[in-house]
């Protein structure tokens, strides 16, 4: 999610100890998590107390898979498109 950019967002999260994880589905530009590419996003609630490795593994299985599927019908079905690395609606 925005609030933890960069290539361990989990761990950053957990570290924060945040009760919400997510996944974001965005088109990739030169900069890591950067600006506005971001098509879809989705979320998942974990219990207090959970290991980090469960966190992961159903950010893994469940709401990553979500998420990309649903970012890729936005674009396929041309609901958005970037534009000067802004995601825009069409």
């Amino acid at each position: 999610m925005p609030s933890f950019r960069g290539l361990r967002p989990y761990h950053d999260a957990y570290a924060a100890r945040m009760l919400t994880f997510g996944a974001t589905c965005h088109f990739i530009v030169p900069e890591l998590d950067s600006g506005n590419q971001t098509i879809n996003q989705s979320t998942s609630s974990v219990p207090p107390g959970i290991k980090l490795v469960d966190v992961i593994a159903i950010g893994e299985r469940e709401n990553e898979p979500t998420c990309l599927v649903e970012g890729v019908r936005r674009v396929c079905d041309r609901e958005v498109k970037l534009h000067f690395h802004r995601v825009v609606a069409q």
